[in-house]
């Protein structure tokens, strides 16, 4: 499957401890790389999923995202 680090190259590091656990854009990005994010979150809901998928760390397992809530389960 292909990496798609086009889109999480655009998340801020994830809380994992945090409830709700959410994904938000870098701090750092210009403008129109945090409407980037956006777009990909509420245009491209899968494909923002399996970015997700994909940075998890070891000993984390994708559960469930909900892009209208942006609340990530995970266990």
């Amino acid at each position: 499957m292909k990496k798609l680090s086009h889109i999480s190259d655009l998340f801020a590091p994830i809380d994992y401890d945090a409830t709700p656990v959410r994904v938000c854009p870098r701090a750092d990005l210009e403008p129109e790389q945090v409407t980037k994010f956006w777009r990909y979150h509420g245009r491209f809901p899968n494909d923002f999923a399996r970015a997700i998928m994909d940075i998890l760390p070891e000993g984390k397992t994708f559960v469930q995202y909900d892009h209208l809530a942006n609340s990530l389960v995970i266990k």
